[in-house]
């Protein structure tokens, strides 16, 4: 009788920590979100966090009537606040797909190991959320920066002089 309630106990416990700590949809790749998304692209947001030096650096990029906008932080202060064309936000947001889906497939199957330069990559909108964290120092770690240096020279490239 009592083994019975340690075993209810243990289900229970093991199925409300599996569905707490799932931080994904019920998609099995990234890849299969992106036309969810693109398709529904002024209800989503993107947000990139990851630190460069002592920095925490976070990009955030959303639909807002009647433009997207792009915001770069650097320690929490806003660096650069912009409009972008919708193309732009569309191809920003494929990227991140494409980047967060590398990361998703290639360490899907590690061991969580210690990173000293982690980096989150979420992209949500009001039904779906996609969030796939890695290491920039990892050898998937050059798709990460490739996005970031993208996101950079968009933003350069945007700027009001």
């Amino acid at each position: 009788m009592m083994f019975q309630r340690i075993a209810i106990l243990c289900v229970v416990i093991v199925t409300v920590i599996s569905c707490s700590t799932k931080t994904s949809t019920s998609y099995s790749d990234p890849e299969e979100l992106k036309t969810v998304y693109v398709e529904d692209f002024k209800n989503v947001s993107i947000d990139i966090v990851f630190e460069r030096g002592h920095n925490l650096h976070r990009i955030h990029a959303f639909h807002k009537t009647p433009l997207p906008e792009l915001h770069i932080f650097h320690d929490k202060k806003v660096y650069k606040s912009l409009t972008i064309k919708e193309d732009q936000f569309k191809v920003l947001l494929a990227k991140s797909i494409d980047t967060a889906g590398a990361f998703f497939r290639k360490l899907a199957n590690k061991e969580p190991s210690r990173c000293r330069t982690p980096f989150v990559i979420k992209v949500a909108n009001s039904t779906e959320k996609l969030e796939v964290e890695g290491c920039r120092s990892s050898e998937e770690g050059a798709v990460f920066g490739k996005l970031i240096a993208e996101i950079e020279y968009l933003a350069t490239i945007n700027s009001i002089h």
